[in-house]
């Protein structure tokens, strides 16, 4: 009964406050991930955590849930002339505009959180771009083919950021890996 209250209270903070209630849900899960990715995958200790890195990895969320809230809702308002390849358009555009716009926003955030400067940035993403856009092409066509076709929009962005959490950690330990 308890969870029932609960889920009602998180829809109606989602109807009334979408864009901060994703970017608090967006945070949080992309903090978990760089936990997750300094924990398991670094093998670190949960006392030599440094939570500062998670709370800048965290912080990507500020930017990233609004604009997957934002996304989200002009995918779902465009209008083909045919509705056969719905899906298949929303998930091409998808992959080709926003995918790109997220490995390198993310990418960047992080590198200037870290103090590098711009041409540093850009060495960061020379390096590294390519690379997580081929592996996000691994995992995020089929989970967006599911969030599109079945999700309901105001749920797209959990969802996202739910599988997310793998991904979060693979791109924390991606993102750090020269620093540890």
């Amino acid at each position: 009964m308890q969870s029932i209250r609960v889920f009602r209270y998180y829809q109606k903070l989602l109807h009334d406050r979408p864009y901060v209630v994703q970017s608090v849900q967006t945070v949080t899960l992309m903090s978990i991930g760089d936990i997750i990715s300094q924990s398991c995958v670094e093998k670190k200790g949960f006392s030599q955590i440094n939570y500062y890195r998670v709370a800048k990895f965290g912080s990507v969320g500020l930017v990233l849930g609004p604009a997957l809230t934002s996304w989200y809702r002009f995918l779902d308002k465009l209008q083909f002339k045919s509705l056969k390849f719905v899906l298949v358009r929303k998930i091409a555009m998808d992959q080709m505009i926003f995918a790109p716009f997220a490995v390198g926003s993310i990418t960047s955030l992080v590198s200037f959180f870290d103090g590098q400067t711009t041409q540093e940035v850009k060495q960061r993403l020379q390096a590294d771009f390519f690379t997580i856009l081929l592996n996000n092409y691994k995992l995020w066509p089929f989970v967006q083919y599911v969030n599109f076709s079945l999700v309901p929009l105001d749920y797209r962005v959990l969802v996202t950021q739910c599988v997310g959490v793998a991904w979060n950690t693979y791109l924390a330990w991606k993102l750090n890996a020269e620093k540890t």
